[in-house]
């Protein structure tokens, strides 16, 4: 492994700038540690972490307006059909979106 590395050094900085980023930002995020006791509860405030760390990127790489849009059009049959929102916070977003 360590020959492999000593090979080809660019591929390791390319590796730590995508990944190291994310879990970095992970722990400042969680700010070493957590508010919550409990395998459960300390998973819920993972998945949170995740989710914000997500939600982040997401504004960042395709921006504010192209993100809401993606979260208003419906998507394709996946489970029960249900009519589409007028009120509520998604028809708020539709009218915010224009």
């Amino acid at each position: 492994m360590a020959a492999q590395v000593a090979a080809q050094p660019e591929k390791l900085a390319k590796r730590k700038a995508l990944i190291e980023h994310c879990w970095g930002t992970l722990k400042w995020v969680l700010g070493g540690g957590f508010l919550l006791k409990g395998l459960k509860k300390v998973g819920t405030e993972v998945s949170l972490a995740h989710l914000v760390y997500n939600l982040k990127r997401a504004l960042k790489v395709v921006g504010l307006k192209k993100l809401l849009e993606s979260l208003i059009q419906p998507r394709g049959r996946s489970g029960p059909q249900k009519s589409q929102p007028t009120a509520g916070a998604l028809g708020q977003l539709k009218k915010a979106v224009g």
